[in-house]
């Protein structure tokens, strides 16, 4: 019984880790959509097998939707890895995140009510 509770609370917490990066890919890709921002998508693929091995996405967000990227960002930084930056004035926050594929979240700024730079790196593990 005892080790029945432990693999439910493992599971819950791997749980809680992804949302906070669902939530901001969620953000991002609604934001796209709606053509609210700036947006690129690059993706690496195995020339021989055809599988994604890393994607590489960017935005810049301006306005009131950049300062809810931010606490997003804040949010997901408490349960990961994160460095925090500031030189001249410009801020850089990157958090880490090893799950089933290597998440890298980079968010770039000067002033954090006007505008954002984001960029996610997600390199796939090979299996």
């Amino acid at each position: 019984m005892r080790a029945f509770i432990i693999i439910i609370l493992f599971n819950l917490l791997a749980v809680a880790s992804a949302t906070g990066q669902t939530k901001i890919d969620q953000m991002l890709d609604k934001m796209s959509m709606l053509g609210e921002v700036t947006y690129s998508s690059i993706v690496k693929r195995n020339k021989n097998t055809k599988k994604i091995e890393k994607v590489v996405r960017q935005a810049r967000i301006k306005g009131v939707r950049a300062y809810s990227f931010i606490k997003e960002f804040d949010r997901l930084a408490e349960q990961h890895s994160v460095m925090e930056t500031v030189k001249d004035g410009v801020t850089r926050l990157v958090v880490i995140d090893e799950a089933d594929c290597s998440r890298i979240y980079t968010i770039v700024y000067l002033d954090k009510k006007k505008e954002i730079d984001v960029t996610i790196i997600i390199n796939y593990k090979k299996k």
